[in-house]
């Protein structure tokens, strides 16, 4: 009898201590489950976003990061890019002479349409000037010009500035669409030469400047998406106010993050961008009247209204990437 109490009481002590390792392993187990979430849950609210891999992209990133939802800018990725790797060989510039600031150096004039004008002045200056010229793959016609109102919300107030312009008008076949991650409508208006198409980006409110600026900083590759297959060709109705703009911006603190050594040489790399946009196309054009035959006038479908009529971003690509981006608050 006391034998098999014995083991008996092994029997108990062997199950309890079975168990007592079973719980342990599961305290274990839920308490590594618990360190692992809390690391886990620590990274996510830590960790930066990806960074931007596009070059052009991350130009303006840092374009959007510079300026405010209250100014008129332009900028040309592509050729900031492109300078970018003429500084780093260097080589390439060994054309480039001292001269009077603004006098043109043609040794570097682009091939029509984009032309790239880069110099350096007397005071050490490198200056990369850039200017489009490409006519429209359709006809705003003159005659369909109207005054029109333009309007924005006066520095980020709740009173609106009215300014009149000339407004220019076209029912055509175009490819356009609502993008909901941007919530702004896309509007691509083609140009003749090299592939070349202007996207105006339409914040869908009149003061959704500022939200569709901040959405593009924080993701970049929307602007990708701007371009791709969810605008549709409709017909449209496009009511586009003409209008110029120029821009000056410094590159060498863009520049600097890369490299200096083969910047000690200037005292500033600016990049100045003029562009012009009326019934013609992009860029300044012998007056002259030109008519087009319509061949969609045929379909007698009520259009789509696409107004311009608000502040907006505007991006020109090519086979290239991204020529120009900008943004239009004021006219």
């Amino acid at each position: 009898m006391e034998i098999k109490n014995i083991f008996l009481l092994f029997g108990v002590q062997k199950n309890s201590f079975l168990i007592s390792n079973i719980i342990n392993k599961k305290e274990n187990f839920i308490f590594c489950f618990i360190v692992s979430f809390l690391v886990y849950q620590s990274k996510s609210t830590t960790a930066t976003p990806e960074e931007v891999k596009d070059p052009h992209l991350k130009i303006i990133k840092r374009a959007l990061q510079q300026t405010t939802a209250e100014e008129n800018f332009v900028i040309s990725p592509a050729q900031a890019l492109n300078l970018y790797e003429n500084l780093q060989i260097n080589e390439k510039f060994r054309f480039l002479k001292t001269s009077l600031p603004f006098k043109k150096d043609t040794h570097n004039v682009f091939d029509f349409p984009i032309r790239n004008t880069t110099l350096v002045t007397s005071s050490k200056d490198l200056w990369q000037t850039i200017t489009l010229k490409a006519r429209w793959s359709f006809n705003f016609q003159t005659r369909d010009t109207h005054k029109g109102v333009f309007q924005h919300h006066a520095n980020n107030t709740k009173k609106i500035k009215q300014i009149h312009v000339d407004f220019m008008r076209k029912d055509d076949i175009f490819r356009s669409g609502y993008l909901e991650p941007l919530q702004a409508n896309v509007l691509e208006l083609p140009l003749q030469f090299k592939s070349i198409k202007l996207f105006i980006i339409l914040p869908k409110y009149s003061r959704g400047l500022s939200a569709l600026r901040r959405k593009l900083y924080e993701n970049p590759e929307l602007l990708h998406v701007c371009t791709g297959c969810v605008i549709k060709m409709k017909p449209v109705r496009v009511l586009m106010p003409k209008f110029q703009i120029f821009y000056e911006q410094d590159m060498k603190s863009l520049y600097d993050e890369a490299y200096l050594e083969h910047l000690g040489s200037y005292t500033n790399i600016l990049q100045s961008c003029d562009l012009v946009f009326n019934e013609h196309g992009v860029g300044r054009f012998d007056t002259a009247t030109v008519m087009f035959w319509n061949i969609y006038s045929y379909l007698r479908l009520p259009p789509a209204v696409f107004d311009i009529n608000r502040p907006f971003l505007f991006m020109i690509t090519d086979e290239e990437g991204i020529q120009f981006f900008g943004q239009v608050v004021d006219i």
